[in-house]
């Protein structure tokens, strides 16, 4: 009661309220499909656009809503007080409130206001009731049974149209004819009111002769997706008309009849067939009515008009010979009845010979002289007993008797006739009924015959398999179709009648669980959905069972296709995929094929490929709707050497699915790139290496780089030019350089190596550079400060001996007279080789080979030239020794004849004379006998390196000599001073030089240790190995002067430098100098 009154109050408020009069604002608009469930939101009150623009932000959560009684469509929908929601209170049925109207809508007012009442106003809602496909079409009656006759063309018959609730599309779209046929087409016709008449049409003329019945059905289809359908099963009765004459079962019926017959006698008896039913099979019989005198005819015989039999009407008049011709009609009783003509003779004959009686016994029950016999009795099987009396003597009293059918015989019996049996299975679907006749003639002149006629009924027996009319059924049908869609309509025929032919159709135990079957009809519809990815196609089979005892069944096959619908997207067998294309091909190169898989077939299952998304300008490729991918252009790996991009691929279906996959593209090498000079370059193509470095000794390192990939990339390194003389060697893999052979000169050499750096690429790339290397001279003095140090160190060693022991005094001085004189002869071998050095000392100038003393060019430094060359007249002897006896740079390296004659080709012939020859053989005794008392001592030493602050060279800057002589630095020694410490750690590791263990600062001298060796070995190609090994081993390959400075244990000349080599690095870091 609370509640009325302040809706009341709320209404008079709103009444007064200055809002109220003004314009009807329009209906809020909501939307809803019918059969939602109760309490489903259809929409909003609060949504209103009023709502929005009138009542204020701080009071628009106030608002409560209240929904008025509208009536009966206040009770269709619930608004919630608070929030504004607009709920379903029960399911709406849009057919039952609207019917076939095509808007179905309803409308409600809500009271709305905000908690101050600041606003009061009442809003229209209107909903709209859309329409769902939730009814079939139904036809009126689901069977409908025609009557066409058989003469009928392009008759049309209307029938009645199926009604589908539902409106617009979901109304009935179509018809069609489950089994088309040439003989039954339907013709649909709109008519102005949106009504459609249907309408069936017969194509052509039927024969009831041919089949008397027909049966199809015709399915109506709305335009839900699926469609729902519904069917009417249609029988066509075809009715018969008058299209077959009668015809006559002889072509020739003739009689003989004794004169005097008597009245009523049955002279023959004509029968006549006609395929027609009804009362156009229906037979009458009668003397044609236009033929020539009849009434003489009609005055002897009558003709019973149902039968056929011919009788006298009188006694036969006595006129033996005459013969009576007429003819007998035979009529349907069709409205236009048609005629059939046959002549009958009857000849009258000498009463002398009467004509045989015969008198019919039936045997097998007969109704008014038809029997009736199954169509199962077996051969031979009595019908009738034809009794044959002739009064007659002789040959007028014997009589022979035929009948007119094979299908029967007779079977004479002794003295009293014949007995008609069936001679053959009697086959009720081939002929129905036999109309027989028993023809008795005697043998006398003229002979007199008789017959009797009698009809055989021949009823059905169960004996015929019903037959389908095609063996094997095809049928169509959408996969994915809802359960009960119609598959296809069998129909079978029974030659039997009756029960017999009462056919009921069945499904075979394989198929019960997939399909259902009218019994009655023979519509096959499907009891669940199909997959034609899983199944595409399904056989089944269906019975036809009759209704007699026992029961025959007939079996068909319906091969089901399940057309196919676009509910698979292609796809690919990988998450991506992988393609390879070499570069520098020719545009358009086809690089690959995408293959996607689509389980559907035709269209649905056609996928056509394109690029996904918004592909770069840059990609260089193209993918065709085939799937081949192609470059747009040559492609360069440098460049970009990996592409990755995503490929849609589409089918054709009506409504198309697609996927999509990554798509990586690597573009492989091709060897388009020379290698390119890392070291030399243009700008920096010089080295330089003392002259006399212990060989072999490590110059440099060559470098190059190649943009290619892989085994492009692999580069081989050699010398190509500059190299005859074979003073260095290359590792092909590193590019390492070394020093093999010193080379005698008296200034600094420039000698210009071309250096090639191949790649292993198909065809190979080729880039050259020249490398300058600078031979640097310098002078070595060591060999006068060995003698002198070794004197000084004599004598101490003899003093300190007289000190400590003047018992050994006579001993010690024994030794050192000793020492002193092998002294003396080894400075008598340097005098030699000093005056050998005067006469024979070459030098290289200008890049040429001189020998004899080198001229003093300069003014102002003559005397000091002069100077300097007496004190290298130790070392002369040394350089010549090495130009006479060093083969090393010719036999160890240019074994060949060639390369012999040509290092002869490049020295300049020497000449000496006996005396010079001579002196020479005793240097090279005097170097031998050191060599081998040198390799029986040999010694392990471990000596700190000093820095060289004493050295005739330390504190000069030039390359000079310092003019002091030989320091005691200079005295042989396997520790590497720290001018020359980084030069001598890479020879060290080929010469025998080795660090002590534990420590970095001392080298031990000796042969290297086999794993030393090992490592040596396989670090270097076989190539480079073998001009090295042998000085690693063997001292006897040494040359000359390495002999000389071994056996008089003085410092290697090699390993005297300039001072800028004293800076040299190791090769792992070593950069080359500029000059």
């Amino acid at each position: 009661m609370a509640a009325l009154l302040h809706l009341v109050a709320f209404l008079i408020f709103w009444i007064t309220s200055p809002s109220h009069g003004q314009d009807e604002l329009p209906a809020i608009k909501f939307f809803t499909l019918e059969q939602q469930p109760k309490d489903t939101l259809i929409g909003k009150m609060s949504d209103a656009e009023v709502l929005k623009t009138d009542v204020p932000a701080a009071e628009f959560n106030t608002l409560t809503f209240q929904l008025l009684d509208n009536g009966d469509t206040s009770s269709r929908v619930s608004v919630v007080e608070q929030s504004g929601n607009v709920y379903l209170a029960k399911v709406l049925d849009r057919e039952a409130l609207c019917g076939y109207l095509l808007n179905c809508q309803f409308t409600f007012d809500v009271a709305v206001r905000t908690a101050s009442n600041s606003y009061i106003n009442i809003l229209t809602a209107q909903v709209t009731i859309q329409d769902k496909n939730d009814h079939v079409p139904i036809f009126p009656s689901s069977f409908v049974n025609l009557q066409v006759s058989e003469n009928d063309k392009a008759t049309k018959y209307t029938i009645a149209p199926a009604e589908d609730r539902d409106i617009g599309n979901f109304s009935v779209q179509s018809y069609e004819i489950v089994q088309p046929s040439d003989i039954f087409d339907l013709e649909i016709t709109t008519n102005p009111d949106q009504s459609v008449s249907l309408q069936v049409i017969l194509k052509k003329e039927l024969d009831r002769e041919e089949q008397n019945r027909y049966q199809f059905h015709v399915v109506a289809k709305d335009g839900g997706e699926p469609p729902n359908s519904g069917t009417l099963s249609i029988a066509v009765e075809v009715l018969d008309e008058n299209d077959n004459y009668p015809k006559f079962l002889e072509s020739e019926y003739s009689m003989s009849v004794k004169e005097k017959a008597a009245e009523g006698t049955i002279v023959l008896q004509v029968l006549a067939t006609d395929k027609d039913v009804g009362v156009n099979g229906q037979i009458t019989y009668r003397f044609s009515p236009h033929q020539q005198g009849l009434e003489q005819i009609k005055e002897v015989f009558t003709i019973n008009t149902q039968t056929g039999e011919i009788s006298l009407s009188t006694i036969l008049p006595a006129n033996p010979g005459k013969v009576f011709q007429f003819y007998v009609d035979a009529s349907d009783q069709g409205d236009q009845p048609k005629v059939t003509q046959q002549q009958v003779m009857v000849t009258v004959v000498d009463g002398g010979n009467n004509p045989p009686e015969l008198l019919l016994s039936y045997i097998v029950t007969s109704d008014n002289g038809v029997m009736n016999i199954s169509e199962s009795a077996k051969n031979a099987t009595p019908l009738v007993h034809v009794r044959v009396d002739d009064s007659d003597s002789g040959l007028n009293g014997n009589v022979s008797c035929t009948i007119n059918d094979t299908n029967f015989t007779l079977q004479p019996v002794a003295r009293k006739g014949f007995i008609v049996m069936t001679n053959n299975r009697l086959d009720r679907e081939v002929v129905e009924r036999y109309y027989v006749t028993v023809f008795c003639e005697d043998k006398g002149s003229p002979p007199l015959s008789s017959v009797v006629n009698f009809t055989v009924n021949v009823t059905d027996e169960n004996d015929n398999i019903p037959r389908f009319s095609k063996g094997v059924y095809p049928a169509t049908l959408v996969e994915n179709a809802d359960e009960g869609g119609v598959v296809t309509q069998v129909s079978a025929s029974d030659d039997d009648i009756g029960r017999n032919a009462q056919i009921s159709y069945y499904l075979h135990d394989d198929s019960v669980s997939k399909f259902a079957i009218n019994s009655h009809t023979g519509v096959v519809t499907a009891n669940m959905k199909f997959d034609r990815e899983v199944n595409p196609r399904i056989t089944f089979r269906v019975l036809a069972v009759d209704g007699g005892n026992p029961q025959q069944t007939g079996t068909a096959t319906v091969v089901l296709s399940v057309t196919d619908i676009n509910d698979n997207a292609p796809s690919f067998n990988s998450s991506r995929i992988q393609m390879m294309v070499g570069e520098n091909l020719d545009p358009l190169t086809k690089v690959g094929e995408l293959k996607a898989v689509d389980l559907d077939e035709g269209n649905n299952g056609k996928v056509v490929y394109s690029l996904l998304g918004n592909v770069s300008r840059d990609l260089p490729f193209i993918v065709y709707q085939d799937g081949v991918v192609r470059a747009k252009d040559t492609l360069d790996r440098e460049v970009q050497s990996l592409y990755t991009f995503h490929v849609l691929a589409r089918d054709q279906g009506e409504t198309p699915l697609e996927t999509n996959i990554s798509v990586t593209v690597l573009v492989t090498d091709d060897n388009d790139n020379s290698p390119v000079f890392v070291f030399p370059n243009d700008s920096n193509d010089t080295v330089s290496i003392g002259y006399l470095t212990e060989t072999p000794s490590w110059v440099t390192k060559i470098s190059a780089d190649d943009r290619d990939s892989e085994q492009n990339k692999a580069i081989v390194y050699s010398i190509r030019h500059g190299n005859d003389l074979q003073l260095f060697s290359i590792d092909p893999y590193s590019g390492d350089i070394y020093l093999l052979n010193t080379r005698m000169i008296s200034e600094d050499t420039v000698i210009r190596l071309t250096v090639s750096a191949e790649d292993n690429g198909n065809p190979r790339r080729v880039s050259t550079h020249s490398l300058h290397v600078i031979l640097v001279y310098t002078n070595a003095t060591s060999l006068l400060s060995t003698t002198e140090n070794s004197s000084n160190k004599y004598i101490i060693i003899s003093a300190v001996v007289v000190v400590l022991t003047v018992i050994l005094s006579a001993v010690i001085i024994g030794l050192i007279l000793f020492l002193r004189r092998k002294d003396q002869r080894q400075e008598m071998a340097r005098k030699f080789s000093s005056s050998i050095q005067n006469e024979n000392s070459s030098y290289l100038e200008n890049g040429k080979m001189c020998y004899g003393e080198k001229q003093d060019h300069s003014d102002s430094n003559g005397d000091l030239y002069k100077q300097k060359k007496k004190k290298e007249v130790s070392f002369s002897l040394d350089e010549d020794l090495d130009n006479v006896f060093d083969i090393s740079s010719v036999s160890a390296y240019n074994s060949s004849k060639h390369e012999a004659e040509k290092m002869k080709s490049f020295q300049t012939p020497l000449t000496y004379d006996p005396q010079t020859i001579q002196t020479l053989h005793l240097h090279q005794l005097l170097i031998q006998n050191q060599d081998d008392r040198k390799e029986k001592s040999h010694k392990k030493l471990n000596v700190k390196s000093p820095h060289d602050d004493i050295s005739d060279t330390s504190g000069e800057t030039t390359t000079s000599d310092s003019g002091r002589g030989g320091s005691d630095m200079d005295m042989p020694s396997c520790t590497n001073i720290p001018d020359d410490a980084k030069a001598f750690n890479f020879n060290n590791s080929h010469h025998g030089y080795r660090s002590s263990p534990g420590s970095s600062s001392y080298l031990t001298c000796g042969p290297p240790t086999e794993k030393e060796e090992s490592d040596l070995v396989k670090s270097r190609p076989v190539s480079d190995i073998y001009t090295i090994s042998s000085k690693q081993k063997d001292f006897k390959h040494l040359t000359p002067r390495e002999n000389f400075e071994r056996k008089h244990n003085l410092q290697s000349s090699a390993q005297k430098t300039r001072d800028s080599d004293s800076t040299r690095q190791k090769p792992s870091d070593w950069s080359p100098s500029y000059v």
